[in-house]
């Protein structure tokens, strides 16, 4: 597969090409070059880079993308893809990231961050509009799985 080194060139929506182009990034980094074809035809992978390399952009591209296909056939609102982190502080970072990416597509695809709050029973009826997206530590969603307020039969991603 060639290198495909301008975001415009990858076939993407023109609301998250809208987005990337507000968050001023001119070309793909090195590491969205190498994932970003490959996640966009499903391909399962592992990557690993440094801190600041652009992993968010490299897996939440994708995934906008994917989301942003799968609505125009979808009848009724589930959640399609759960991000794990290690940290609270990551799990907001990524959530933050993705907003923006979504900056154009909000009213199509919402996203929960499971750390935002200590208080469980405050996401009850956030879970209950099953959110695009979910992002939370293990021990979050391992929280609400228990408490049978998140179901991922539908994930996708």
């Amino acid at each position: 597969m060639s290198v495909v080194d301008h975001f415009h060139l990858m076939n993407l929506d023109q609301r998250l090409l809208s987005a990337i182009s507000d968050l001023k990034w001119g070309r793909p980094t090195d590491i969205q070059q190498a994932v970003i074809p490959f996640a966009l035809e499903k391909k399962s992978m592992c990557v690993q880079a440094r801190t600041g390399s652009g992993k968010t952009g490299a897996f939440s591209i994708p995934l906008i993308q994917s989301i942003l296909e799968n609505k125009m056939f979808q009848t009724e609102q589930k959640t399609s893809a759960l991000i794990l982190a290690p940290t609270k502080e990551l799990c907001n970072q990524i959530t933050k990231d993705i907003k923006m990416l979504c900056k154009y597509a909000s009213r199509n695809i919402n996203i929960l961050d499971l750390s935002r709050t200590d208080d469980v029973d405050a996401l009850r009826p956030l879970l209950a509009e099953h959110p695009d997206i979910i992002v939370g530590t293990p021990s979050r969603v391992l929280d609400q799985l228990r408490l049978k307020r998140l179901n991922l039969d539908s994930l996708a991603h």
